[in-house]
């Protein structure tokens, strides 16, 4: 009898990739980082996930407790005062433009890579 091996998606290793990816975020930044008084629980990113190209670019993450990750969906424009601020307006415009300007779209094998560098290193840690 043949073993069927299932294929993997896109969409599950995306899934994996943001699982790890956002597991080492909040690791490595347990506080809020905008309002700077409670714990980190979550972490946003400051230009959506539907811009590939900035999906899961650490500069584009940020370490956010619950009410501040409320705050950002309710007031915007506060979240990006509050981001500018953190990051400064230059780095802001380059991640706005990498966002808005640059198509990527990951092969399976650049998922498969990214995951298992994200693996290897939370488990050094």
């Amino acid at each position: 009898m043949k073993s069927k091996t299932k294929k993997v998606t896109k969409s599950e290793l995306q899934k994996k990739l943001w699982k790890l990816l956002s597991e080492k975020i909040r690791k490595e930044r347990p506080m809020c980082e905008l309002c700077k008084i409670k714990p980190a629980t979550q972490v946003h990113h400051i230009f959506s996930r539907r811009f590939k190209s900035t999906m899961f670019d650490e500069d584009n993450l940020i370490s956010i407790c619950n009410g501040c990750h409320l705050k950002t969906h309710i007031d915007p424009e506060w979240a990006r005062r509050k981001v500018i601020e953190k990051i400064g307006e230059e780095k802001y415009d380059e991640l706005y433009q990498k966002a808005h300007n640059t198509t990527l779209d990951w092969s399976l094998q650049e998922y498969l890579e990214a995951i298992a560098k994200l693996s290897e290193t939370s488990s050094k840690s």
